[in-house]
């Protein structure tokens, strides 16, 4: 059987870094958006091909469905219309954000979730950080009296990764 094909639609976000490295360990070949800033990282993490979003449209990048989408993308109805437009009959679109509504029309199932942090989880990611099965995108490390500018930079698109803030001792 030939392994899956994923797009992963916000890949240069944390959550989209962790989505690329889990879905290669897992088999998958990886189509991931990102801005050309995210790209060298993004490919770092894995992804076997990669949309700049900023300079063409995930319909014209993408020419034959994949079987899974995972979207990590805020956007109305008509931008999950356009992520079900390359996704395979009978795939599935797993969506972060959720616009709302149903899509009976489309053949493909769709799951608009939120998170949930469960600490069981949460403690078998940090497990395999700590062993480097997962590596995190960590541009800078400040102190926490820092953190409304680097929450200004970070509202601004200053920054490009994570940002540890360290409490003072």
């Amino acid at each position: 059987m030939p392994p899956p094909w994923l797009l992963v639609n916000g890949a240069g976000g944390g959550v989209g870094g962790f989505t690329v490295q889990l879905a290669k360990e897992a088999g998958a070949i990886v189509i991931a958006t990102a801005s050309p800033r995210s790209t060298d990282t993004v490919r770092a993490f894995g992804a076997d091909h990669i949309v700049d979003y900023t300079a063409t449209t995930i319909a014209e990048a993408v020419k034959d469905p994949v079987d899974v989408v995972v979207n990590l993308v805020a956007g109305s109805r008509e931008d999950t219309e356009a992520l079900l437009d390359v996704t395979k009959p009978g795939g599935v679109l797993v969506s972060a954000t959720s616009p709302g509504g149903e899509f009976p029309e489309r053949d493909a199932t769709v799951i608009f979730f939120s998170v949930r942090s469960d600490p069981v989880q949460l403690a078998h990611i940090v497990d395999r950080v700590e062993a480097g099965h997962v590596r995190l995108d960590i541009s800078d490390r400040c102190p926490l009296a820092d953190a409304r500018l680097v929450h200004e930079q970070s509202e601004a698109g200053a920054i490009r990764g994570r940002v540890l803030l360290i409490p003072e001792r």
